[in-house]
């Protein structure tokens, strides 16, 4: 698959990149990711701070296909957290791996 990747660099991005993602379905109901989008949406300090969001869009189709998020949590000792999500379909592909490279890495 070929992919174009786009990680923000600002808050503005961060919040059009987390409103993409949410958009697109790329997450679980109920799942952490979800509030974590939701969060960075509403500029949430309290829940997610300096948060990094990366997304993978499919060349040919346009469609955002996968997220990685690396934000700082209020409550956590863990200097920062790392959720990811890539769509069924594109899976075993190494798109997740990819967003997480691009997002900085491994956390911790």
């Amino acid at each position: 698959m070929d992919m174009t990747y786009y990680t923000s660099t600002n808050e503005e991005q961060a919040i059009e990149y987390a409103t993409l993602a949410r958009s697109a379905r790329l997450y679980v109901p109920g799942w952490r990711l979800f509030g974590i989008l939701k969060a960075i949406q509403i500029s949430d300090v309290l829940t997610v701070r300096d948060p990094t969001v990366t997304i993978g869009i499919d060349k040919l189709t346009n469609e955002v296909v996968g997220v990685a998020v690396r934000y700082k949590c209020h409550v956590s000792a863990i200097n920062f957290t790392m959720q990811v999500f890539t769509k069924p379909v594109c899976r075993g592909q190494g798109i997740g791996t990819n967003l997480v490279m691009l997002n900085g890495g491994m956390c911790g």
